[in-house]
């Protein structure tokens, strides 16, 4: 196994973590109370440590120093780089995917809400890869910058995306 520099994996950590960060104070900004609040009772009830880069919330944990909920994190558009300090970071807890596709479950979490960004789409509306809330049969179309909430105890999944599995670079 191919270990990567600790300075590759410090760099891909903090813009990890980031992403996290901004998603997480846009939902702040934007989600109805009643979901957040979701959130923040259960993160408060469970003391859970935030998704810092580095070893800074595991490190604060360890040394007894309680969960710091503020950090900061970086985001680029374009050349220009825009730093945010004492920001509140995500909870830990992440997943970037990509030709994601699931049939239907459920999952069973111990917070009520869930949700996903999409924030790239290359391929026309045509080419599947939608989410389906079967519980009540809608379909959710997939796009570019488009966020779903919903309760992970629902059944959903995902549809199938129209692309040939033999080209490693789809066009």
């Amino acid at each position: 196994m191919r270990k990567l520099p600790d300075q590759v994996v410090a760099d891909k950590d903090y813009k990890s973590s980031s992403a996290f960060a901004l998603l997480w104070n846009l939902c702040r900004d934007f989600l109805p109370e009643k979901i957040m609040e979701d959130f923040d009772v259960f993160l408060d009830h469970c003391n859970m440590v935030r998704m810092k880069s580095g070893q800074g919330a595991a490190s604060e944990f360890i040394a007894g120093e309680g969960v710091g909920t503020h950090g900061e994190y970086m985001v680029c558009v374009g050349d220009a780089k825009f730093i945010f300090q004492d920001a509140e970071m995500a909870p830990p807890s992440g997943v970037f995917g990509q030709n994601y596709s699931s049939s239907t479950h459920v999952e069973y979490q111990p917070h009520m809400y869930t949700l996903a960004w999409t924030v790239r789409r290359d391929h026309p509306s045509d080419a599947g890869g939608h989410f389906y809330i079967r519980t009540y049969g809608i379909c959710i179309q997939a796009a570019a910058n488009s966020l779903v909430v919903w309760r992970p105890a629902d059944v959903h999944g995902t549809s199938l995306q129209d692309l040939d599995p033999h080209f490693s670079h789809p066009p």
